[in-house]
């Protein structure tokens, strides 16, 4: 039987975090935009620019996964927040970081360009295949890398869900 939606009102399904049944306002976090990157060229000479601006980038993510692990491990246990482990040793993978490095300075390109298109390669690489583990991983690429390009191009997060004020309910694609 096809079900009944109001005018202005939109079904969502998905897979609950937790169980029972809720009510109360929605806060629903967007897929960040996939395509293409836009390819941005560098002049030589910016390159060992790129290249600190790329470490600055990988530190400060480092740093606000150790803080955002923390808060989880404070909050819900170390168990729990032994998740963003995963994150860090992406972040420090140095097959990921040689290749981004390789791109900035044999495309003379600038390191977000760079960090995307590499980031991208290695998570189009884990989700096929057929480990479902080793495709999770994917999921944990596609973080890291929106924070470490949101720190290269200086940009916060589009929902800072350490500020919400008010209780939610949280709906995501992940």
């Amino acid at each position: 039987m096809p079900e009944q939606v109001k005018a202005g009102e939109r079904v969502l399904r998905g897979i609950p975090v937790s169980p029972g049944v809720c009510r109360g306002r929605l806060l629903v976090l967007g897929r960040r935009e996939e395509g293409p990157p836009l390819r941005k060229e560098i002049p030589p000479s910016d390159v060992p620019r790129e290249i600190e601006r790329l470490e600055q980038a990988l530190v400060a993510t480092r740093r606000q996964i150790l803080g955002v692990q923390r808060q989880v491990s404070e909050g819900l246990g170390a168990s729990e927040a032994s998740i963003f482990d995963a994150h860090l040793l992406l972040l420090e993978d140095p097959v990921v970081i040689d290749e981004v490095t390789r791109l900035i300075e044999k495309e003379h390109v600038a390191a977000d360009y760079a960090f995307q298109v590499a980031a991208d390669k290695f998570s189009r690489a884990l989700s096929a295949i057929d480990d479902e583990y080793l495709r999770e991983r994917a999921t944990d690429m596609r973080d890291v890398a929106g924070r470490v390009l949101n720190n290269l191009r200086g940009e916060a997060d589009h929902v800072d869900l350490a500020r919400i004020e008010e209780p939610c309910i949280v709906v995501s694609h992940d």
